[in-house]
């Protein structure tokens, strides 16, 4: 059986976003869902959820405020 590589350090698994980015598993998963951050295809994946980390930051910059100091 072949295995499937992993993605580098440029892709995040969504299991991984809370640990890094502080936000919660539910909430990233609701934006991928929803279409507004793309996803891998399970066929490179395999069963784990990933994402660009330049496309979760650029969804960020786009979409929160900087209001807590």
């Amino acid at each position: 059986m072949r295995r499937k590589p992993r993605p580098n350090g440029k892709f995040i698994a969504l299991r991984d976003v809370e640990s890094e980015y502080s936000i919660p598993y539910h909430k990233v998963w609701r934006w991928v869902d929803r279409g507004l951050i793309p996803r891998l295809s399970r066929e490179v994946t395999g069963e784990s959820i990933y994402i660009k980390r330049a496309d979760l930051d650029a969804f960020l910059n786009a979409n929160m405020t900087g209001a807590a100091s």
